[in-house]
């Protein structure tokens, strides 16, 4: 049964790890709802952030709150998102979600090999009390993180993406937070228009987990990422509006992740090669074998220039 209300934690004392551990579980087992802004390069983005824990699964609603109108719907089947802007639906199939960019997995384990974790005072956000909880990266392939954890409710309530040199990148931070339900149907429904837009509808292969067979479709693999990143998606089908068949690999340290797409441009299409950044987003670009390569993720650039040179096609 789902808990509309905060869990009774225990006092966690000076252990990080357990602080992580309840953070990751607040987010999936709660009915919360709030403001965030979203600070990225030098974009300002508002949003109200619906979420319900079901007897089925989590269910999410996400609006933005300035800009362009955008709003996305997830459940434990699908993720749908309405572009008024384009007139268009994407509907994809749900995969595990991150409500702030860098949330934690409950198997903390593997993340302590790449990261650092350590306790570092208390400060207040939105009103409320929190720990701050650094998560430090040991090398130049990953960013660090710095949560502010809901000292009673373990949500966090803000989020730093910070380089080598501790400062910040990207930072997300609820204005405004409500905890418990319930959490009526009606803030879960769609309230932008989706009468004559044109839907795209994700199809896919799909292999997950650790791969080993690669799957029969796939053609493509990363011979040479940065250490502790592995495989952990493969998919190849058609971008929404898209005309041709994309390669999607998915590589992850367990709390970083990097996506890799293959496609090959049409005559007139062109390349796009080399780097480019928004915020703590990187992206680069290769030609290899004449087909476009492209790594993106919130990670340093250094880390999306390897795994884009170092994917390969596959030998049959």
């Amino acid at each position: 049964m789902a808990l509309a209300a905060p869990f009774a934690w225990k006092d966690e004392g000076e252990d990080p790890r357990a602080w992580l551990a309840d953070m990751s579980r607040a987010l999936r087992s709660l009915d919360y709802q709030g403001v965030l802004v979203y600070l990225h390069g030098r974009q300002l983005e508002a949003m109200r952030l619906v979420h319900r824990a079901a007897g089925d699964g989590e269910h999410e609603r996400i609006v933005s709150l300035n800009g362009v109108p955008r709003e996305v719907l997830r459940d434990p089947r699908r993720v749908t998102c309405v572009l008024p802007d384009a007139r268009a639906v994407l509907v994809e199939r749900s995969r595990p979600r991150r409500v702030f960019p860098g949330t934690l997995p409950l198997d903390l384990g593997r993340i302590e090999r790449h990261y650092a974790l350590v306790l570092d005072g208390r400060d207040r956000v939105a009103g409320r009390a929190a720990r701050i909880v650094e998560v430090r990266a040991r090398d130049r392939y990953r960013y660090g993180y710095r949560f502010w954890i809901d000292e009673e409710s373990r949500l966090p309530l803000k989020l730093d993406v910070v380089d080598s040199g501790g400062t910040p990148i990207e930072q997300m931070m609820f204005t405004q937070l409500q905890v418990g339900g319930p959490i009526p149907e009606s803030l879960l429904q769609p309230a932008l228009p989706r009468e004559g837009y044109t839907w795209y509808t994700e199809q896919a292969s799909l292999e997950e987990g650790h791969p080993g067979p690669l799957a029969e479709a796939g053609k493509w693999t990363v011979s040479a990422a940065p250490p502790g990143f592995e495989l952990t998606m493969r998919r190849v089908g058609r971008v929404p509006a898209g005309r041709r068949p994309v390669e999607h690999l998915m590589l992850s340290d367990g709390l970083a992740s990097v996506s890799v797409y293959i496609d090959r441009p049409e005559a007139d299409e062109g390349f796009m090669e080399g780097l480019s950044r928004m915020g703590a987003m990187s992206a680069f670009g290769a030609r290899v074998e004449g087909y476009q390569v492209t790594a993106v993720g919130e990670v340093p650039p250094v880390t999306v220039e390897m795994v884009a040179r170092s994917t390969r096609r596959l030998e049959r």
